[in-house]
Formats: structure tokens, C-alpha cells, sequence
């Protein structure tokens, strides 16, 4: 049963639209910026404790845990913890829009602005969710860094580079935000025929 095509089977796809392809463009520019943000910062931050610190450490790798320095402990952490965050909390985020969108009404538009559509109710789910879930990750990339400046240990800048990769990973491609739209119209569907 495919609950979905009646939503375009007449016009094609609604993320389809000139005004939707743009929608997605500039967010996945976005996310990319990030990524490209964190290649020059974890440059910069390079030269800097190479160039100018002569690759020493700032502030010193002495306290250990288990033989490994407790700065690299928390540097992992840090990494591990944004990314279980980012993949808990984005779906999470999802459901609760997608549930805003089946019962709730849109918000009555201003005077001479159209009302807003149910693709672009959903697309700003989804956005919302995406671009939360690569800022999620971008924050603990960036005191990744910073922890490398402090220490200079490879490890941290291996962290960071996990980060871009699983950004890298989640980057909202055309045909990823067709799947999610798509699951999210099944899902709405679910949620309208319950209530």
C-alpha cells in the first residue's frame, strides 16, 4: 500500500518545486559551510601549535588515565557524546514536529503572505532538525580544537576529523530529504488516521 503518491502524483514531487530545490540548496550550503568551517579551523589550529607554540603543548599532557592523558579521555568523549546526542535528539525533534504538523493548524499567515503549504511545514521540520543536529556536532568539534591547541595531541584533530566525516556522512543530500519526506508523509498519515 503506498499511501504517498497521492500527495504528487499529479504534479511530481513536492520537494520538486523550484521554491523547495532552493529550500534544499541553501541548507545543504549550510551544512557544508560547516564542514568547510571545520577544515580551516583544525588548519589554523594546526599552524598555530605547530608555527607558532613549535608544536608543544600549551598547557601539558601529564594527568593520565590508564596511561592515556585525561585531556584525550575528555577529548573522546566530547566526540562520542555529541554525535549520540545529535543522532538522539534529531529524531526526536522530527516526531515532535511531524506531530505539531498533524494536529496542529498552520499559523495564520501576515497580510498578503499565502499560507504556509504542508511540504513547507514539513521542510522546516526537517531543516530545523538537520541543521540542529550538524550544530550539535559542530560544537564539540570546535572544543575538540581547542582541547588540540591546548595539548597539542594528533587525537583531538582525529576527533574532529571523525566529526566532519559523520557530518559528511548526514550532509542533506537531495535524495536523502526525498526518503525523509517521504517516511514523514507515511508517518503523518499514521498520526492524522490515530487521532
Amino acid at each position: 500500500m503506498n499511501r504517498i503518491a497521492p500527495y504528487w502524483s499529479d504534479g511530481g514531487h513536492p520537494l520538486d518545486t523550484p521554491e523547495m530545490q532552493s529550500r534544499q540548496r541553501v541548507l545543504r550550503l549550510l551544512c557544508l559551510a560547516l564542514v568547510a568551517g571545520l577544515a580551516i579551523l583544525s588548519a589554523g589550529v594546526m599552524s598555530t601549535v605547530k608555527f607558532a607554540l613549535g608544536g608543544k603543548p600549551i598547557s601539558g599532557n601529564a594527568g593520565r588515565l590508564v596511561g592515556v592523558p585525561i585531556v584525550t579521555v575528555l577529548g573522546a568523549t566530547l566526540t562520542l557524546s555529541a554525535v549520540a546526542i545529535a543522532r538522539f535528539a534529531t529524531p526526536l525533534m522530527w516526531a515532535s514536529g511531524l506531530k505539531r504538523v498533524a494536529t496542529e493548524a498552520p499559523e495564520p499567515p501576515e497580510d498578503g503572505v499565502p499560507p504556509e503549504t504542508e511540504p513547507e511545514r514539513l521542510w522546516r521540520v526537517y531543516a530545523s532538525g538537520k541543521f540542529a543536529e550538524f550544530a550539535i556536532t559542530e560544537a564539540a568539534a570546535v572544543a575538540t580544537a581547542v582541547l588540540y591547541h591546548l595539548t597539542a595531541d594528533l587525537f583531538m584533530i582525529a576527533f574532529v576529523a571523525g566529526i566532519a566525516l559523520f557530518q559528511l556522512l548526514r550532509l542533506p543530500t537531495a535524495a536523502r530529504n526525498r526518503a525523509w519526506y517521504d517516511d514523514a508523509i507515511s508517518k503523518l498519515g499514521d498520526l492524522r488516521s490515530t487521532k
